[in-house]
């Protein structure tokens, strides 16, 4: 599991619960191909952190998902997950 954040603390695990209570949480599911190397996954953590509205990512290897804590009064779970379908790693 890689987990990364976007100026809060986190706590190993990612409890999204503990996360201020304005954040939601969006579960995407992902390809297998995002667990092949480590880079893809730095790069997803990365580049989702950069994104607007987004305090938190964490990768579930073993559930294949992302989950991802938001302020949804920035983006939405639709947006996320059409962000993570146009690179590609969204399964058909």
């Amino acid at each position: 599991m890689i987990l990364g954040t976007n100026s809060r603390e986190s706590l190993p695990g990612f409890d999204i619960n503990c996360q201020d209570d304005m954040d939601s949480i969006a579960t995407v599911p992902v390809t297998d191909t995002v667990f092949e190397c480590d880079n893809c996954e730095n790069t997803i953590v990365t580049v989702l952190e950069g994104t607007a509205g987004v305090d938190g990512v964490s990768i579930e290897t073993d559930d294949r998902v992302l989950s991802i804590a938001y302020d949804p009064e920035t983006t939405t779970d639709e947006e996320l997950h059409d962000l993570v379908e146009t690179w590609g790693y969204a399964p058909e």
